[in-house]
């Protein structure tokens, strides 16, 4: 097992031990709930869900866990390409829409050690369950947290409150569509960030909206390091399918027990994800943006647009150097 896996296992457990005592009763009835929810309509879903002490603990025990893994994973498979090369090894992070900060936990797994952080949140009982995670967490770093609309037009922190690393995941559906680009590239400017990453599940709606989004922010002279091998249009827009990419883990038996419980049905960690730089990017060369299809080939993403090439082990979201 990796370090980051270990680690992984280490938050699963501490967040199942503070989600049981965030409340009485079956949490295994709570987390149903939860799924419920979240997988039905989302204009059923009232924004401030997480302000339910019974759903906040269910999202605790489960969905904390798994969205900090897919944080880890995600760093460490861009760092693995080459990104985030700039920033130091133990990094400032800030967490936009940190729910009970799943990000900077998740963050604490992939680098092993972060200087001191902050976190942004509308629901300050998710926050302050994240702090009591965090606390549990060998991490030997401070975070500060704030309760905040990501909505409104006023930067919530200091000026004198710097960062090297911004993460944002699951906003982009608080954000008015209206402008979402100028304000994720205001996140980058007033953190003083190196980078940021944006993450969205790995579904075709989240993921479309993460590509359009993609391509307003080159159109606004942004650099996007990741996944994207090209800084021009994104030619999957152009068809029906979404780039996302699945990540592989070693899922705790704290969260395995309660997708059980709840008829979940185990499987890869699927996401879309932007990693957004403020100096000029350094792409990869090609990427794999499809499963094998008929013929054993695969399309990829590159300087030349789509094209479908025959390869060898390669995953969807794979970088290709050559």
């Amino acid at each position: 097992m990796s370090a980051v896996e270990g680690r992984l296992q280490t938050v699963a457990q501490v967040a199942h031990d503070v989600a049981q005592g965030l409340g009485r009763g079956a949490l295994p009835r709570d987390v149903g709930r939860l799924v419920g929810l979240l997988t039905g309509r989302r204009r059923d879903r009232a924004a401030d869900y997480m302000n339910d002490p019974g759903l906040l603990r269910a999202y605790v025990a489960l969905y904390l866990p798994k969205n900090a893994a897919r944080v880890a994973l995600l760093l460490e498979k861009v760092r693995a390409e080459h990104h985030l090369r700039s920033l130091p090894e133990a990094p400032r992070v800030l967490d936009i829409g940190a729910g009970p900060l799943s990000g900077l936990i998740g963050a604490w797994a992939a680098f092993g050690a972060l200087a001191d952080c902050s976190a942004l949140d509308r629901s300050r009982r998710a926050l302050s369950a994240g702090q009591d995670v965090w606390a549990a967490l060998p991490t030997g770093a401070r975070v500060r947290t704030k309760a905040c609309d990501l909505r409104d037009k006023q930067w919530p922190l200091p000026a004198s409150a710097q960062y090297d690393l911004v993460l944002a995941a699951n906003v982009l559906n608080e954000l008015p569509p209206t402008g979402r680009a100028r304000r994720v590239l205001g996140w980058l400017s007033h953190s003083g960030a190196e980078a940021m990453v944006l993450i969205e599940p790995g579904t075709r709606l989240m993921s479309r909206a993460v590509m359009a989004l993609r391509d307003e922010l080159v159109a606004g002279g942004a650099h996007v390091a990741a996944p994207c091998p090209v800084q021009n249009h994104c030619p999957l827009l152009d068809t029906r399918d979404w780039c996302h990419t699945a990540l592989h883990h070693e899922r705790p038996e704290t969260v395995r027990k309660l997708e059980r419980s709840a008829r979940i049905k185990p499987g890869p960690l699927l996401l879309s994800y932007i990693v957004v730089t403020r100096a000029p990017a350094h792409p990869v060369g090609r990427r794999v943006v499809s499963g094998v299809l008929d013929g054993g080939q695969q399309q990829v993403c590159g300087p030349d647009g789509l094209v479908t090439m025959k390869l060898r082990g390669a995953r969807r979201g794979d970088a290709l150097r050559a």
